[in-house]
């Protein structure tokens, strides 16, 4: 009967979400109007639309290259550059 009623809640937790009306109450205590300011223009959505393309773009010509050209090796180049990534994250 434990199990069951942990399961239940634990269900509750995984599915909750947040009342509209608890946000339209936060967006009033912070704005005043009761709205979301627009903050992105067209040149911001367009830049991250561009550079989202080229990011992936990176990924795919160095999983071509890694294929065709590194072999094996490659994996300790980015088992490298995770730990410096982990590294650079931390400071």
């Amino acid at each position: 009967m434990e199990v069951s009623e942990d399961i239940g809640r634990f269900k509750k937790r995984l599915v909750r979400t947040k009342t509209i009306q608890s946000q339209t109450e936060d967006a009033d205590a912070a704005h005043g109007d009761g709205g979301l300011n627009r903050v992105l223009t067209t040149l911001d959505l367009i830049s991250l639309g561009v550079g989202s393309c080229c990011g992936t773009g990176v990924y795919i010509v160095a999983g071509l290259v890694a294929r065709n050209v590194a072999g094996p090796a490659v994996l300790f180049s980015f088992i490298i550059a995770a730990f410096a990534s982990i590294l650079s994250g931390k400071c």
